[in-house]
């Protein structure tokens, strides 16, 4: 049975949310419009039991199982791989659907490749904390056909977070039939953006995309391991973007306002920030990425080395010179 949405969650050992998210997708849609496809990646949790209590309550309910953790990029790939609606509503496992979202979503779907939608941020208990939208706040609903040039740049520089080029999973609704045309290249296997591959694919093949701002998804924030560690969520972004660009985007211009986009995520100062956090260690590739993103003079980033020392080595600095002082 073909359905016009498919609501496709990769999801590992995440049981108590998933069931959260499920409660809030099946109050509020109806089988035969909306298909819920699951891809678990071998959780070790209750995920399969919890999947086959709703399968009794809800009768369009598609679930995969890897014998073995394959990676987030794999589990993103075949969520969307065994579902069969006309649209792909991508979902990370730990979010919430809102009342009324899915029919606002089922009566804005016409023809477009690729729907962004506005999000809420949450805390962990999934209270509100601001509304966020992904174009600048000056611009309204709009649909952008990317089969010009210029066209691509306005909306890239139109972009103020990197959702806004598809870094946020659960803002993403793709025309399948569209997504199945660009298979994800293996070496974005293993960077966690292999569905912005497909995505950022369709842009520079001439797809078209609409905006919507309003919020129709929730974040739960405080959950997502990555984030955890700004400074390793900071280094993810950078390496998978600046290789998103150098693959698929071989006009310079297009390129720069692509990267563009990075200055509102992780500004040039938070670069500086991790690598005092960081040390030594990864400071050349931050270094590398900064000079082609940013277009940061290399004497700067030389410059950064003696203003921002590893805090390790400036925790020492400063017991140190303590020392001296009470001697």
């Amino acid at each position: 049975m073909k359905t016009r949405l498919s609501i496709c969650i990769p999801t590992y050992n995440r049981e108590p949310f998933l069931r959260e998210l499920l409660n809030s997708i099946v109050e509020q849609a109806n089988p035969t419009d909306v298909q819920i496809a699951i891809s678990d990646n071998a959780s070790s949790d209750k995920t399969k039991e919890l999947v086959d209590e709703f399968k009794k309550i809800y009768s369009n309910i598609v679930y995969f199982r890897w014998p073995k953790n394959m990676g987030a990029d794999r589990n993103y790939l075949k969520a969307v791989e065994i579902a069969n609606g006309d649209y792909c509503w991508l979902m990370g496992s730990d979010d919430y659907v809102p009342a009324e979202a899915i029919k606002k979503v089922l009566a804005r779907l016409k023809d477009a490749d690729i729907y962004i939608i506005g999000r809420t941020e949450a805390n962990f208990h999934l209270e509100k904390l601001q509304d966020r939208c992904w174009l600048d706040e000056t611009e309204s609903d709009q649909d952008f056909n990317f089969l010009s040039k210029a066209e691509v740049i306005r909306y890239f520089n139109a972009c103020r977070r990197l959702g806004g080029i598809f870094s946020y999973l659960s803002s993403i609704i793709a025309k399948r039939e569209s997504w199945v045309r660009f298979p994800c290249e293996e070496n974005f296997i293993g960077t966690l953006y292999s569905h912005v591959y497909i995505l950022l694919s369709m842009v520079m093949n001439g797809c078209t995309l609409s905006y919507i701002k309003e919020p129709l998804i929730v974040s739960r924030a405080g959950n997502d391991s990555f984030l955890t560690d700004w400074v390793r969520r900071g280094l993810i972004d950078l390496r998978g973007y600046h290789q998103l660009g150098e693959v698929l985007i071989p006009d310079a211009e297009v390129r720069r306002a692509f990267w563009g986009v990075m200055r509102y995520e992780h500004t040039p100062i938070n670069i500086l920030k991790s690598k005092a956090m960081s040390g030594w260690k990864d400071w050349p590739e931050y270094k590398r990425l900064a000079h082609d993103i940013y277009s940061i003079p290399r004497w700067v980033s030389h410059l950064a080395e003696i203003l921002y020392p590893p805090a390790r080595l400036a925790f020492f600095v400063k017991r140190f010179y303590k020392s001296l002082l009470s001697s």
